[in-house]
């Protein structure tokens, strides 16, 4: 082997050497990619915050397996919000290093846009990183790169965390007043006034479980003026009577809560199962005419 090829093979030695020095760099400890940013299990959370700089906290609380908003009202959450909020405990980071000595305010973590508490644990959301477009996250002494998902969750508005139901699943209806319809429930059978010429108790039946397990498309911040007709709804527990306001009738429904500052918006279909009685073909033997 002549000194050409002994030289080659040695410079061929020597970059072998420094790339593995780059890659492995020794005496540093590698950064330990996809670890959950938190030790925290979802089964486990059962208070969360939301503070937002440039909306309004939001505060929950799990109440008997099921989640509450309790600031800035009180009221069932949306269960599918609610589960994408929690994933946010599964989360992998994507690289993480420590926050000591790094200047935060590069991280937009000096002033986070958002602080996310699960139960005392808290989570700051900073900016993205231009690369890849990954949100620096700080727990604790730690900075986190994450994907962005969880982040839009945060920041939306306050309604989009609201349950769609308009009623609570395990409430029993006694009476329900509609424009034009009053159907009270006495002893137990329902009492119709006015009485429609034909009608059947499947049709009654219907109309109340309609209402008890309606869902809206949307909930939004509350855009009645009080002047629309009402819908009152009473119900057996401590004679609690709910009442809501048609804002709009046509294309979809749209049913107002000026007390809760809220209205749900409804498709045109499930309107109709809402607002009235399903008729009835005199000639079917199950209808029942009135007196």
């Amino acid at each position: 082997m002549n000194n050409r090829s002994l030289l080659n093979l040695g410079l061929l030695a020597l970059v072998t050497i420094l790339v593995l020095l780059v890659i492995v760099e020794p005496g540093k400890e590698p950064a330990v990619e996809n670890q959950a940013i938190t030790n925290l299990e979802s089964a486990q959370i059962n208070r969360i915050r939301i503070e937002r700089s440039q909306a309004s906290t939001l505060e929950f609380k799990r109440r008997d397996s099921r989640w509450w908003i309790t600031s800035p009202l009180e009221i069932p959450a949306n269960e599918y919000r609610m589960e994408r909020l929690l994933g946010i405990v599964e989360a992998r980071s994507q690289n993480n290093y420590p926050a000591s000595g790094q200047s935060l305010e590069l991280f937009g973590l000096q002033t986070p846009t958002v602080h996310l508490f699960l139960n005392d644990t808290a989570i700051a959301f900073g900016k993205t990183e231009p690369l890849n477009h990954l949100r620096y996250l700080q727990v604790g002494d730690t900075i986190h790169l994450m994907r962005d998902g969880a982040y839009y969750h945060l920041i939306g508005d306050y309604t989009t965390f609201i349950s769609t139901r308009l009623l609570e699943p395990s409430i029993k209806l006694t009476a329900l007043q509609l424009p034009g319809l009053t159907l009270e429930l006495e002893q137990g059978r329902w009492h119709i006034e006015p009485k429609p010429k034909n009608y059947s108790a499947d049709s009654v039946v219907a109309l109340i479980d309609a209402w008890r397990h309606a869902h809206a498309i949307e909930v939004k911040a509350y855009s009645g003026d009080g002047r629309g007709e009402k819908i009152s709804l009473t119900l057996s527990k401590q004679e609690e009577t709910v009442k809501f306001e048609i804002i709009q009738a046509a294309p979809d429904l749209v049913l107002g809560r000026s007390d809760l500052g809220i209205e749900y918006h409804l498709s045109e279909s499930t309107a109709e199962t809402l607002l009235a009685l399903k008729n009835i073909d005199p000639d079917n033997d199950s209808s029942i005419e009135s007196e």
